[in-house]
């Protein structure tokens, strides 16, 4: 009989993408395979992972940009890691850019920050340089305009504030898997940290 395919693979496993940051002096991103949940070295290339993109003396849109190709290479993992190949991935681009011929610029303005909500809604954060006006496009939703990095701040606060009380009320005691597998209570002794107590 053929061995299952899916025998010991673990939830952690396969082609992550991870962050690196040095202090204030660098940021970096790095992708590696994961194996029973640790990073496996690659003899062939002499190391565990692999640099995808890397700023010295990051300025705020540095970090921005870092969360933008994050979530570009991170997809690519998790196609990959469902049986992608880059020769489809290749074909795929190729059309794209056909409908996306050049990059979307928006004069005097920056990529802030990028993000999925607590929803899983893609959110983008844009400042105007000079004026230091923010836009808040969250996708599919609405976009906010006229907004401070102050107003975000706050909102982001009120709404954390508000998710822990209903969390508090409609889940009494519920523990959500750290690995977001979905389940309520999970009792796997790899998703619970270390550190964490265990549910009994």
């Amino acid at each position: 009989m053929t061995e299952h395919p899916f025998k010991d693979t673990g939830p952690r496993d396969g082609f992550h993408i991870f962050p690196h940051e040095l202090g204030s002096m660098e940021i970096s991103l790095h992708v590696g395979l994961y194996v029973e949940g640790q990073l496996e070295f690659d003899s062939a290339l002499g190391a565990a992972s692999v640099e995808v993109m890397a700023c010295q003396d990051p300025a705020p849109a540095n970090y921005a940009e870092r969360n933008r190709a994050w979530l570009v290479a991170e997809a690519i993992c998790r196609y990959m890691n469902t049986g992608g190949s880059w020769s489809e991935l290749a074909d795929i681009v190729s059309k794209l850019q056909i409908c996306i011929p050049h990059q979307v610029e928006r004069e005097g303005w920056h990529l802030f920050d990028t993000y999925a909500d607590v929803n899983g809604t893609p959110t983008h954060v844009f400042l105007n340089d000079e004026t230091g006006e923010v836009v808040r496009w969250v996708e599919g939703k609405f976009v906010d305009t006229g907004l401070t990095l102050d107003d975000l701040q706050r909102e982001l606060e009120e709404e954390d504030a508000e998710e822990d009380d209903e969390s508090e009320v409609s889940n009494p005691g519920v523990r959500a898997c750290p690995l977001q597998c979905g389940r309520d209570n999970c009792r796997s002794d790899e998703a619970a940290p270390d550190d964490s107590p265990k549910v009994s």
